[in-house]
């Protein structure tokens, strides 16, 4: 069987994505509590995308004016951070979003990037809500999103998350964010729940049986039996129907996976991310796909 590393449950070099605004600050109350749950740094970074005043291709491209300004909210955040013992640095740069988001996570080696998001779906959503899917397909690291739904005092202290939601299609993908959950919800001590795509990819349905012969086989056992799964099978729209399962199953993290299916599911079913982070009142935590 091949072996397939599992990114870390132990967060301990954050990479907060932050612009400042209400958004953010959840995103920043979920870090703090992220990082007083493991003893993590948080790296803070605001990226300003360069604009122009004449048309490309000619163009010339210059930093906003506002960047000394953000540079003095940046030295002002990463403060309060140290005064609150939590260890930090903050920088501001320019340049595409999740370019720099992604060079920012691996110059400084982080294993988790935190970000918020509007929620907002169509052609009015918001810069980090889709530049963060940008950074999920190409990440190699877990990503948070935490959506206007999430109430503020999900992250009063200690991140401590106790049920879990599992969104999984039935394929290697599938299998991979579930043994994450998995391991997950060890660390934590929690419970973990599955939802399914009710049909393949071809629109015929799906062979939860197979797939679940298969959790069997690689999910660590207490005991002799492998832990009890609640289950669910959802049909389309997926993201309003998961996100209310969510909200019914009083997940208060949900777990999914970025991989190609779902890509398709982002697509042609409604949009599965933009409406879990529209609709979802709890953090949406990204996997990266396996390979």
């Amino acid at each position: 069987m091949t072996t397939v590393t599992l990114p870390t449950t132990r967060f301990t070099e954050l990479l907060l994505a932050t612009d400042f605004s209400d958004e953010s600050r959840r995103a920043l109350l979920a870090a703090k509590a992220i990082a007083r749950r493991f003893n993590a740094e948080i790296s803070a970074i605001n990226v300003t995308p360069p604009v122009s005043p004449v048309t490309v291709p000619e163009a010339t491209w210059y930093p906003a004016e506002s960047l000394p300004e953000t540079e003095d909210r940046m030295t002002q955040l990463a403060g309060e951070l140290l005064s609150e013992g939590i260890k930090a640095k903050g920088s501001c740069v320019v340049g595409p979003v999740d370019q720099e988001i992604l060079r920012a996570a691996q110059e400084v080696g982080a294993d988790l990037v935190v970000t918020g998001a509007h929620g907002r779906l169509g052609s009015s959503r918001w810069l980090y809500g889709s530049i963060a899917e940008d950074v999920a397909k190409q990440a190699k690291l877990p990503l948070l999103m935490v959506g206007p739904g999430v109430s503020e005092h999900t992250f009063a202290q200690s991140w401590e998350p106790k049920r879990l939601l599992c969104a999984a299609t039935m394929d290697d993908e599938g299998e991979f964010v579930v043994r994450y959950t998995d391991a997950l919800a060890r660390e934590f001590d929690a419970r973990w729940e599955l939802a399914c795509d009710y049909y393949d990819d071809v629109g015929e349905y799906c062979a939860w049986d197979k797939f679940r012969e298969r959790l069997q086989r690689v999910l660590p056992r207490n005991g002799a039996k492998l832990t009890p799964m609640r289950t669910a099978l959802l049909s389309k729209p997926y993201g309003q129907n998961l996100a209310q399962l969510a909200r019914v199953w009083e997940a208060d993290l949900m777990v999914i996976s970025h991989s190609d299916h779902l890509l398709k599911w982002s697509l042609f079913r409604s949009g599965t991310i933009p409406h879990l982070l529209a609709e979802a009142n709890c953090p949406v935590l990204i996997v990266p796909a396996s390979r």
